[in-house]
């Protein structure tokens, strides 16, 4: 039997406590079984309604079963839950709106609700650590459980697995995007709203996620040959089927007009509500039957291996959607102490629909490979690999018709030069790479203008990425390893064809998510090492290039995500007899220098031309773990 605590204590009021023991039942069936409870405060203080940005709490646990069935038979099982209650992080709003000026009647009502709404913003370039909350921040909610089944059988020269995976979700996000606002006049969240008149109410609603996925894959793989052909032979289905459910709720809801009572004090305000339901259902089946052969032959005394491998798929995507908006015009007077004399609220526009889309997509893709050993340590290959990305449909498209008609699959193709090999008596390991991918056919999604949370997916046109990858492993001495990972991205939007006028506006155009330079640097050194203990210290440097937040070269300094570099660091003492077992305690700290980087940006917020959620800020504690 064995047996390990692990218990965690950090700033922010972190505490984790793991527990995992290994339980023989008999020479031929052992149970592992693991449990995992962890708090955290939130990062950032709520000076307002409800808890603090950031907060949340776990629970899980893991029961894995191993049965030795016979000596050619084995039989895995594991089965995991776990629950997560959460207070979701915030945009912090940067910059204001910038105003169009434009005299249209959609102009006109978005800039003054934009000029409305930047008065009760704190904008800031610099991360807070504090933001005010005028509507209570609801909890949210994740839950998941899941099955895995792994049977084997082998016999002289073919093995047989089948794999069983089933797994359910249920998850209740919350969403303020209006945090920070000093008043409730303007809002972009879904908790209860009541009119001034009380003639409109709608309840709290946290939108729900239920989803349930089911796969089921069979393989085969053997030699032949005496062992010069290696083969695996393959035939894999998914099922998916999820219903988002969003009841009657709160929208938004700005001020267009907001002019003081000279004589009797007070103000004149108008507002524009909008209230919605929305119910979305996704079912999605998907099968695949593929195929890997490798030839090895013997080439100036050295191993030659050729590869080839393909794969079919089937894929069908089927939603559905349901919504229902209503736009409403609000007009009330306030006393000079913010006391609501008159308020008639009234209808102005109602729109919805119900869509369904049902498509299917199939695909052929290959692989090839060819490796050569040059030496004992030294291995070159080269490769060249199809990649395909079903179509579908984007449930947060606002048109029926795009909705109805989705999206297009999309298609890479990739080449790989590479070497592995190790050098300096194997105290220097080194796996490298240059690749180019190519891409048709590529699916973007684009924000559309003038709304907070509707995209729009559309395959644009042609993209290609160069790179170059390196890791590195370093044994400077017994005490001291170093690991370096690096790549280099080279990515751009090759051909992107405008329907109306022909005309290539690639230039209009980046790839997003791809930092040109990325890497991290590992220092592990062994201090001492002896019979009661070993001390041990590790120090590391991430750093991520500066990356393109979204698709469009005209809104790169709204939605850009900037270089940044976090140390991370750990003391530790282990092997430390206790308890008949050992003992272990490690000090660690991550993002030592508190660098301040931005996760995610977002540019289509009526208080904010830039709105960003920040990464977290300087942490540490203490580990302490007991094994016997």
């Amino acid at each position: 039997m064995y047996f390990e605590q692990k218990l965690t204590v950090g700033n922010y009021g972190l505490l984790t406590s793991k527990t995992s023991a290994n339980i023989p039942l008999s020479d031929k069936i052992a149970v592992k079984a693991a449990y995992l409870s962890t708090k955290l405060d939130g990062v950032i203080e709520n000076t307002g309604l409800g808890e603090d940005y950031g907060k949340r709490s776990a629970q899980g646990y893991r029961i894995d079963l191993r049965a030795d069935l016979s000596d050619r038979a084995t039989f895995d099982y594991s089965y995991e839950s776990a629950n997560t209650d959460y207070t979701n992080l915030s945009y912090q709003p940067f910059r204001p709106q910038t105003i169009s000026g434009g005299l249209d009647a959609d102009s006109v009502l978005n800039d003054s609700i934009q000029r409305e709404a930047s008065k009760s913003m704190i904008y800031s370039e610099k991360r807070l650590s504090s933001m005010f909350s005028a509507v209570p921040i609801l909890e949210s909610s994740n839950g998941v459980t899941g099955h895995k089944l792994d049977f084997r059988y082998s016999l002289d020269n073919i093995d047989f697995q089948y794999l069983l995976g089933v797994r359910d979700l249920e998850n209740n996000t919350y969403a303020d995007v209006s945090t920070g606002s000093l008043s409730s006049d303007f809002r972009v969240d879904t908790n209860a709203y009541t009119s001034k008149d009380g003639t409109i109410q709608t309840p709290a609603v946290i939108p729900s996620l239920v989803q349930d996925q089911v796969s089921h894959e069979f393989k085969f793989n053997g030699t032949a040959l005496d062992e010069s052909i290696e083969y695996i032979v393959g035939f894999y289905t998914f099922r998916e089927d999820a219903i988002n459910d969003q009841p009657y709720h709160l929208e938004f809801t700005g001020l267009v007009n907001n002019q003081a009572i000279p004589v009797a004090g007070g103000n004149l305000k108008t507002g524009i509500v909008q209230i919605g339901e929305q119910q979305f259902g996704i079912e999605n089946r998907a099968t695949a039957l593929y195929a890997r052969l490798s030839y090895k032959v013997s080439m100036l005394d050295r191993e030659l291996l050729f590869t080839v491998g393909g794969r079919h798929s089937e894929d069908e995507r089927k939603a559905e959607k349901y919504t229902s908006t209503q736009v409403y015009t609000e007009s009330w007077t306030e006393d000079a102490a913010g006391n609501v004399l008159a308020a008639p609220i009234t209808p102005i526009e109602s729109y919805g629909y119900t869509a369904i889309g049902n498509r299917s997509f199939s695909d052929d893709s290959f692989d090839y490979i060819v490796e050569y050993q040059l030496n004992d340590e030294l291995n070159v290959y080269i490769k060249s690999a199809e990649a395909y990305k079903s179509g579908g449909y984007n449930t947060r498209d606002p048109d029926p018709d795009f909705f109805t008609d989705g999206f297009n699959e999309e298609k890479a193709l990739s080449y790989e030069l590479g070497l592995k090999g190790e050098f300096l008596d194997s105290s220097l390991r080194v796996n490298t790479d240059v690749f180019r991918t190519m891409f048709t056919d590529l699916q973007i999604n684009f924000q559309i203008d003038g709304a907070i949370d509707n995209t729009r997916v559309l395959n644009v046109g042609e993209a290609e990425i160069n790179g170059f990858e390196i890791d590195i492993t370093y044994a400077l001495s017994r005490e001291f390893l170093a690991v370096l990972n690096y790549s280099y991205l080279d990515a751009e939007m090759t051909s992107v064809i405008d329907p109306d006028s022909g005309e290539n506006v690639a230039d209009k155009f980046v790839f997003s998510s791809a930092p040109k330079n990325s890497f991290t640097a590992t220092l592990d050194w062994t201090i001492s090492k002896g019979p009661l203990a070993t001390v041990e210290a590790t120090l590391s440097y991430n750093f991520m290039d500066s990356r393109n937040g979204g698709p469009l070269t005209e809104k790169i300094k709204n939605v850009e995500l900037e270089a940044f570099g976090l140390l991370n660091g750990r003391l530790g003492v282990s092997d430390v007899p206790a308890f008949g077992g050992t003992a272990s305690i490690a000090f660690w700290a991550k993002n030592i220098l508190d660098e301040e980087y931005v996760i995610n940006a977002f540019d289509h917020l009526p208080q904010a031309q830039r709105a960003g959620i920040w990464g977290d800020p300087r942490t540490y504690g203490i580990d302490m773990i007991i094994r016997f």
